[in-house]
């Protein structure tokens, strides 16, 4: 593989990452177009500045009155009152409006992880699925097939571990028992995992679960109808002998 079509590979799984992760409550809020903290704050600015105007017009009235000796009427009182509860009912309004708005915008993002949750689970299904069929050996390869097709990074590598790990065991299960029927010796059975698949890392692997192999019985194959004797009735099949 070449390094540009590598880079152009990182590239794009690094853009699909961020496009398969959920997005965050302050995105969320900001993509609804809802601003309820400036919303809040323009309403009671305005409310603020209808109540200056107010008090402003009680001073005025209030000396208007007393040129007229009737400053003690109590309706210059009545009018700088009405300017105080206009903006403490205002307030508490705006108040009430913004946490309304912040209680719907939550439980809006707390269905959007609701759905977004749920998809994931169908992914990784569908994710494992591909992978279990298909034997993917390389590691890699499989957490990125699950980023590809919208897995999350956690759930990519953690889908994508297990389905390894499982071909993986399945593939030296395979390669043990065809080494065994062929009667090949440990270097023929790296050899073959090789050939069949197998990753430099994982065949050095199968050859020291071989090495154990071989401490206990003169031949691979040996090991394995022994093996096939003792573990005719499970369903574990793993070649290190125990005990």
């Amino acid at each position: 593989m070449s390094k540009s079509l590598e880079d152009f590979i990182k590239k794009y799984l690094n853009n699909k990452l961020i496009d398969n992760e959920p997005r965050s409550y302050s995105d969320y809020k900001m993509s609804s177009g809802i601003d309820t903290v400036g919303d809040f704050t323009k309403t009671v600015e305005n409310l603020y500045a209808t109540k200056k105007r107010g008090l402003a017009s009680y001073g005025r009235n209030y000396r208007n009155l007393a040129n007229k000796g009737l400053q003690n009427s109590g309706y210059a009182s009545y009018i700088s009152a009405r300017a105080l509860d206009n903006y403490d009912t205002g307030v508490s309004k705006a108040s009430f409006a913004r946490s309304k708005s912040e209680a719907e915008l939550l439980g809006g993002y707390a269905s959007y992880i609701e759905k977004y949750q749920s998809k994931q689970s169908s992914l990784k299904s569908k994710v494992t699925s591909h992978l279990t069929d298909t034997g993917e050996l390389n590691l890699d390869d499989a957490i990125a097939y699950g980023i590809e097709n919208g897995l999350n990074l956690e759930n990519a590598t953690a889908v994508g571990t297990a389905a390894y790990s499982a071909n993986k065991r399945r593939a030296f299960n395979s390669i043990i028992e065809e080494a065994a029927s062929l009667g090949l010796d440990k270097e023929g059975a790296i050899l073959l995992g090789k050939k069949m698949g197998l990753g430099d890392k994982d065949a050095d692997e199968l050859g020291e679960e071989i090495d154990e192999l071989l401490k206990h019985y003169d031949s691979i194959s040996e090991g394995y109808i022994k093996y096939l004797e003792e573990n005719s009735q499970s369903n574990t099949r793993t070649f290190n002998k125990k005990g």
